[in-house]
Parts: structure tokens; sequence; C-alpha cells
């Protein structure tokens, strides 16, 4: 079986071919599967290992749902703080993380993005629309995907 990640415009599949080839338009980057993970060139781009929760975020946060470090939910728990640490397998040089806060939009829970990280972990916090740090809603639900270069 050959897997390949399609890059269309802004968009990134992952496709599982039977075939040697794909045909259409985009590129093709050849990728193989290592153990439950993705890798590209031998670089681990999304791992089949759950992510954790090193630190912050609340009381009691937690991953509720995974697919590995492609997509998964965080809840912050209750008595939510402005940031926290997502624990994530080692990779090559560090994660990209992209997280949006689906249960709340509001002043003070506006955006959430990443902040810092190493080859473990990625910050996530959130900001309102001053662009200041400023905690969740209690309990609210984050949508992830984690990426590692």
């Amino acid at each position: 079986m050959r897997v390949a990640l399609r890059v269309i415009g802004s968009a990134v599949l992952l496709s599982f071919l039977v075939a040697s080839s794909f045909t259409g338009i985009g590129s093709t980057i050849p990728g193989t599967f290592s153990a439950g993970s993705y890798q590209v060139g031998g670089v681990l781009l999304c791992s089949g290992t759950a992510p954790t929760i090193s630190s912050g975020f609340g009381t009691s946060p937690s991953i509720p749902t995974n697919n590995g470090t492609c997509a998964f939910t965080v809840n912050v728990g209750s008595t939510a703080t402005a940031s926290g640490v997502i624990g994530l397998p080692t990779a090559t040089t560090g994660w990209v993380v992209a997280c949006n806060d689906i249960t709340t939009t509001s002043s003070t829970t506006f955006i959430t993005k990443q902040t810092a990280g190493t080859t473990t972990t990625a910050t996530i916090g959130n900001f309102n629309t001053s662009a200041a740090s400023a905690n969740w809603t209690a309990n609210d639900i984050l949508r992830c995907s984690a990426f590692g270069y």
C-alpha cells in the first residue's frame, strides 16, 4: 500500500493508495507509515500516539477524544486558566499545533493559538479581542491538530 500527502491549495489530504501514483491536480509527497505514525522524508508528521495534558488549562483538563496527534479534543476543565501544555511524542524539531475553541466565542474567549513548544510539547493559549491573555470558559472544548516537523 502506498501512502501520500497531497497538498492542494491550502488543504492537506492524506491518501491511501494501492496504485503507484496520483493523477489529477496538486502535488504528491510520498510518505510512509511506521509504528502507527506517518512520516515524510523520515520526519514524523502525525503520530498515532494520543496527546496528553502536561500542565495548565484548568482543574481536571482532559483529552476526551483523539486520532493520535492528527486530530484530538481538549476539555480545558473547570476553573479554566489562560494556557496549557499538551504532551506529544518526540518530533525531530518541534510541533505545529492548531486549536479552535468550539464551545465559546466572546470578547474574552476570542482566539486560541500555540505560543511555545519543544520537540515533545506545545503550549496553547487563549486571547481576548485586545490580544491579551485571558482565561477560557470552564469546560470549553478545543479541537486540535498537531503536526511534527
